[in-house]
């Protein structure tokens, strides 16, 4: 750039004044072959361009920052060739659009064009569920899929006793323990700072449950915080919060508590799940409900009254039955045994024994309440013939560490791939919470685990 004073024409400096008082001549293409310029101009210019690079390059940045997170979508939700198919169809017939990103032009301008990316599996999946609410006029809803993750044993942090979100029932003679059964899970629930709804139509007992929940070591104030007893409700209370375990105690005489036969019409146990577990789902539905009953009159292995009492059991039925019957300041156990499993994770047949329950209060003031895999005063119940005990997530723990040493992270990413090949039907979320389960009692095991200064996991046993 060319500083000169003034031009052929005669126009000079002089002719401006305050901050376009410096002038420059630059070539240009016009008659005059020159243009005038003003440091003013210069530096607005300069501004301008400083602008523009600033706009560009955060524009640039972002949409990087929008590709690499679609990247990772698809890593974690890939679609396949199906869904491919779909999605042209879909797209056809403005059911989907594919994700689209602003990317600068190029610098120098302030243009930008949209780039399309591609799309994740759940993406054509909500698009394929609403194209069939509109074909079919009715709300698509997904049904919910229930795991056997309620009622942890106490001896097996890998095997339960209930499907959680949905109905369960256990049925005996008096004296086998039901009641027991379902105070040591609601007492599971409680420790969970969960809700538990107890709706009484038995007489009054010695021991309610509220006493002997406290009497198995959970702190009063969590007990009058989360379990409710309602003894022989006249109507539907309105609970202002959720509730995640119904106990029903008992079917027969709640059956008859709204005025129907328990053994002749079929329409009584649909009105006591209308009445007392329906509403409560319907806030909730995650509940899990517990459902005692009594057994046959003339025979013990079979559930009394009418056959429609199945609508209690979507998920899992067991009857009690007792090996060693206890009184105050003694020990006994009673036989949990499979009569149905309609979600097919307990992994037992149809009358086999799938757990023992043992009450003992010999201890002094409290009465430790146990479900275990193994028979109480054995080592280890032996497996039925031609049948394989799953493996616990405890021992899944231990293996995984066998001959490695693991982060913390390493250590649970392969402890939840392991249950994933177990469990499934688990969501993301239960899997991860099963294995720290697992990891936490190992490390809390003197002398199984270890990690070193490096924050490395390894066996101790090794």
């Amino acid at each position: 750039m060319n500083d000169v004073s003034a031009l052929e024409n005669g126009t000079g400096n002089d002719e401006f004044e305050g901050p376009e008082a410096q002038v420059y001549m630059i070539p240009d293409k016009t008659a005059n072959g020159w243009t005038l310029i003003t440091q003013q101009e210069i530096e607005t210019a300069h501004e301008e361009a400083i602008e523009l690079e600033e706009w560009y390059t955060a524009k640039i940045e972002w949409f990087r920052a929008e590709w690499q997170n679609r990247l990772e979508e698809l890593d974690e939700d890939p679609y396949d060739q199906f869904d491919k198919e779909v999605a042209r169809e879909l797209m056809d017939e403005g059911f989907l659009k594919p994700p689209m990103f602003i990317l600068p032009e190029k610098l120098g301008t302030y243009d930008v064009r949209q780039v399309g990316g591609s799309l994740t599996h759940s993406e054509v999946m909500a698009a394929v569920r609403e194209r069939s609410a509109r074909l079919t006029n009715v709300p698509f809803e997904l049904p919910q899929s229930h795991s056997l993750t309620v009622g942890a044993f106490n001896d097996d942090s890998g095997n339960s006793l209930f499907y959680a979100g949905t109905d369960n029932s256990v049925f005996g003679a008096e004296g086998t323990y039901k009641t027991w059964l379902a105070c040591w899970q609601s007492a599971q629930v409680v420790l969970h700072r969960q809700h538990v709804v107890w709706w009484n139509f038995e007489p009054p007992s010695p021991t309610p449950p509220r006493e002997r929940i406290i009497g198995m070591g959970v702190p009063e104030a969590l007990v009058d915080t989360y379990f409710h007893f309602i003894d022989k409700p006249a109507y539907m209370p309105h609970f202002s919060m959720a509730v995640d375990l119904v106990v029903i105690d008992a079917l027969d005489p709640a059956i008859g508590f709204v005025g129907k036969n328990s053994t002749t019409d079929a329409v009584g146990p649909d009105r006591v799940a209308d009445t007392y577990v329906a509403p409560l789902r319907a806030r909730n539905p995650a509940l899990t409900s517990l459902i005692l009953d009594h057994p046959n009159k003339s025979d013990e292995t079979k559930e009394g009254g009418h056959t429609r009492k199945q609508k209690f059991t979507q998920a899992a039925k067991y009857r009690t039955a007792m090996v060693k019957r206890s009184h105050k300041g003694t020990a006994g156990y009673a036989k949990i045994i499979l009569v149905k499993d309609n979600g097919g994770d307990i992994q037992h047949l149809p009358n086999d024994v799938v757990a023992f329950i043992s009450v003992d209060s010999s201890g002094g003031e409290l009465t430790t309440v146990h479900v275990t895999t193994h028979e109480p005063g054995r080592e280890e119940r032996a497996t039925p013939i031609g049948k394989k005990r799953p493996e616990s997530n405890r021992q899944i723990a231990l293996d995984v560490l066998r001959g490695k040493a693991l982060t913390d992270e390493e250590w649970q990413e392969a402890v939840v791939e392991r249950l994933r090949e177990k469990y499934p039907k688990h969501t993301q979320t239960q899997l991860g919470k099963n294995a720290r389960q697992a990891r936490y009692e190992l490390r809390n095991e003197q002398g199984t685990v270890e990690s070193d200064d490096s924050g490395m996991w390894f066996l101790v046993t090794e």
